[in-house]
């Protein structure tokens, strides 16, 4: 029995020792998960995202309005909250600071109109002069009856949306000048007493009721938006959103504008 199991050992060792449990031969069409060669890996591959290519800023998008010239007019519309007396005094008081008071709520602006001239970098920046024209006024002599609600000044922005041929520029400016808005029902400014009542006990709040253009101005600060859509390279249609706050007759306005415009190189 000895010399059998000798026998068995000694032709082991001259065909070859079994292969160790550390060798990696892999038969040919045979995979190893996590390899090169399995399936799994390559679909985890063509799984992974695509890196979106970044937004492109409003000023490179192509027909966007920059470096171009723009001149723009446009009629408006507004209202507004105003502050302190309809008019300042009674003119048949000596007192100072007596005048009807312009009341709670919202004031009509009136119509207007709108210019603006200005030219647009070719990184979108907006650099203009502009100017408003009231064309409301009252019939109260001496009081609103002047063509005198006009303002004008300088403002920058900047364009931060461009497509479907429509632009958008926010803006910021300052102006000089004045607006007017209507308080309704106040006692006539220019009513007379009759020759048998002394003016010194004429009742104020006894006369009729008009309506008065009260000014505020003349430091005009003022934000908004501008929407143009250039229906050719040339030719657009403007629209304007634009708050003004005015001192030192306090008075805050919003006025809606539309108009034409002309961009050219």
């Amino acid at each position: 029995m000895r010399s059998i199991c000798t026998a068995a050992v000694a032709a082991m060792l001259l065909t070859g020792s079994p292969a160790w449990a550390t060798e990696t031969a892999v038969p040919e069409g045979v995979s190893i998960a996590g390899t090169a060669d399995d399936p799994a890996s390559e679909g985890e591959a063509e799984k992974k995202p695509e890196k979106k290519k970044p937004k492109k800023p409003a000023w490179q998008v192509e027909g966007a309005t920059v470096g171009k010239a723009i001149v723009v007019v446009s009629a408006a519309a507004g209202t507004g909250w105003v502050s302190d007396k309809a008019y300042a005094d009674n003119p048949l008081t000596e007192e100072k600071g007596d005048g009807p008071s312009a009341g709670k709520g919202t004031h009509e602006a009136g119509t207007a109109i709108r210019w603006l001239a200005g030219y647009v970098t070719p990184k979108g920046w907006l650099i203009a002069g502009w100017a408003r024209l009231g064309l409301s006024r009252g019939s109260n002599e001496g009081f609103d009856d002047e063509w005198d609600a006009w303002l004008l000044g300088m403002r920058v922005g900047s364009i931060f949306y461009s497509k479907h041929n429509l632009d958008i520029f926010w803006f910021a400016g300052l102006g000089y000048g004045h607006m007017r808005h209507r308080v309704s029902d106040v006692p006539d400014p220019n009513a007379e007493p009759d020759d048998f009542t002394r003016r010194d006990l004429w009742l104020f709040d006894s006369r009729p009721g008009v309506d008065v253009w009260k000014k505020s101005g003349f430091i005009d600060v003022h934000v908004g938006a501008l929407f143009i859509y250039h229906f050719t390279p040339i030719f657009n249609l403007v629209f304007e959103v634009t708050g003004d706050f005015l001192a030192p007759d306090i008075a805050f306005s919003i006025d809606v504008a539309a108009g034409l415009g002309i961009a050219f190189p």
